[in-house]
This record gives C-alpha cells, structure tokens and sequence, in this order.
C-alpha cells in the first residue's frame, strides 16, 4: 500500500479553512483569532500557523493595520463538480494515526477522480450523534454525497432513506440498507460495493473506500 504523509494539526486547518472559503463558509472579514480557533476547535498558535499557510496562497490578506484578515477578492471558489462531504465521528486531529491515514486515504483516491471533497463543519461528535441535528445540518449542506465515519444506528438509518449517495465507514450499519464498509466485513463489502453504484460517480465513491486498507478493530474503539 502506498504510504500517505501525515498532515500536521496546522496542515489540516488549513485545509479546512481552504474548503470553507471555497465553500463560502467565510466571505469578506474573517472572524478573530481567538473566535475561529474556538469554532474551528483548535489552539490559536495551530490557527495562527494554519492562516499564514493560506495567506501565502493568496487566499486570505491582511488589512492595512494587520489587525484583521480578509478573504481575497480573487480567493478561488469550488468548481461546478460531484461535491462528496466526509461527515466524522470527532474532529481529524483527535482521531488516532490509523483512522486519519485511512480518511485522507479516501479523500485522495476520490480526488483522483477529479471529485470535490471535504470535511463537514461538524462531526457526529458535535451533533452529539442525534438524528434529527444531524439531518437538519447536512440537509443544510452543499453536497452531492456524504461519507460517514462511525454513524450511530439512528444516524446510519437517516442516511439509507435519503435520496442522495452515501456510504458508511464503520459505526452501527448492520442490517441497514446502505453501502458500508467495516473491518470485519471487508470483504463482503467489497463485492456489496461493486454492485452498489450504477453511475461512473458513485463508483468512485465506493471504490475509493474498498480499496484501502482498514486498521484493525482495537484501533477503533471510539468508532464502535
């Protein structure tokens, strides 16, 4: 399998803050420091080095004073593509080595097929795993397709009756008619997955997820 770079706490906000701007989620005056490292759950030292990243890139400026940041006038927005959000049990940075190696894994694989990909504003830990909080905010969302990583029953079975593609990465989705993939059960998901999608779209979708190489449960507990 080949080997994926670890992204620093630093590196990961930055992508984030990156998808939100592209998103939308930000326009104009960016809130302050101490406010977005609260939002975002982060310290301000790991914000401060995300926005100086982003800043090299052009996407955000300072103002005059350098008391504030602005995003860009020129600050790219997501393309008219399949945009697939990946909806987390806990914020990247919490997660263990393992699950995130696997996470960015599926992201890359799906952005190898020249998808939009990216990280919801909240997890299932922030929705505190309820139905109804979760259905409100990715109801909310801008997104063609939804990828969840260790769903609740309630939530996993909110997702099966949806109109929309989705896919489960562990979490409670026995017995529930939805594409899932658990490391127990690689195998016959695998050829579950082969006959979920009926569009080139939604097989890169699954695919993406088959294909990579899953941590053992012991490194899952919080997901189970």
């Amino acid at each position: 399998m080949k080997t994926f770079r670890r992204l620093s706490i630093a590196q990961q906000t930055a992508q984030h803050l990156r998808d939100g701007i592209r998103q939308g989620r930000w326009k104009g005056r960016l809130p302050g420091v101490v406010r977005l490292s609260q939002e975002l759950g982060v310290s301000t030292h790991t914000l401060r080095a995300s926005l100086r990243l982003i800043e090299k890139e052009g996407l955000v400026e300072l103002s005059q004073d350098k008391r504030s940041r602005h995003v860009a006038a020129k600050a790219p927005r997501a393309r008219d593509t399949f945009r697939i959000a990946l909806l987390l049990n806990e914020p990247l940075a919490d997660e263990n080595a393992k699950v995130q190696q696997l996470i960015q894994e599926v992201r890359h694989r799906l952005e190898k097929s020249d998808l939009h990909v990216f990280f919801s504003t909240e997890t299932l830990k922030s929705l505190h795993h309820d139905r109804a909080r979760v259905a409100r905010y990715v109801l909310s969302e801008e997104a063609n397709a939804w990828i969840v990583f260790g769903g609740s029953k309630p939530v996993i079975e909110w997702f099966a009756e949806q109109p929309f593609p989705a896919l489960a990465i562990f979490g409670r989705s026995n017995e529930v008619p939805i594409a899932s993939v658990a490391p127990d059960m690689a195998t016959a998901a695998r050829r579950r997955l082969s006959t979920y999608s009926n569009s080139a779209t939604d097989a890169s979708l699954t695919s993406a997820a088959s294909r990579v190489a899953y941590p053992s449960p012991a490194n899952l507990n919080k997901l189970s």
